[in-house]
């Protein structure tokens, strides 16, 4: 038996972060979890380069417990029109939800050859893709967790200490 949506892959914008303009992107991953930190500039500041100094020193975190596949790296924004989501709401930059993912429903139609397989056990899972300016980040994960920080290597370091004393 095989998983099967009944309708197309739909992708739509994520609402709370229509705006934002990911910059400089940094992952960590293990088995449970990924976490994405990067530099956060607000679109609008692109012309006044007086605001650059309110955002030059914060991040944001963005973990994605339970991330169950990840791929990151091309299109860029450059060749983002050749991204299989283009033509069903997939846009050049942005933060996106995929309804009826097909990734998904490949995940579970991999896992029913595991002898304690469940019908439905990923029907939480949601299909992420993050359209940045020089790669595109998707995943498949149960939720994200935003938070903001003004930088400092302490909060790097925490993050390395956080995923690795739960790796070992």
């Amino acid at each position: 038996m095989s998983f099967k949506a009944s309708k197309e892959e739909v992708v739509k914008a994520v609402e709370s972060l229509i705006g934002w303009n990911i910059s400089e992107p940094f992952l960590v991953s293990n088995d449970r979890r990924t976490i994405m930190v990067f530099n956060l500039v607000n679109e609008l500041d692109w012309n006044d380069p007086s605001a650059y100094s309110d955002h030059d020193d914060e991040i944001v975190i963005i973990e994605f417990p339970h991330c169950m596949k990840l791929q990151f790296g091309s299109p860029n924004v450059e060749i983002r029109k050749s991204h299989r989501l283009w033509d069903k709401g997939l846009e050049s930059y942005g933060v996106f939800h995929v309804e009826n993912s097909t990734w998904i429903m490949e995940l579970d139609n991999q896992s029913q050859i595991h002898p304690l397989y469940s019908q439905g056990k990923l029907k939480n899972k949601k299909h992420f893709v993050f359209c940045l300016e020089d790669s595109t980040f998707e995943c498949i994960s149960d939720e994200f967790i935003i938070r903001k920080e003004k930088y400092d290597s302490r909060v790097m370091e925490g993050i390395f200490r956080e995923v690795s004393q739960r790796s070992f």
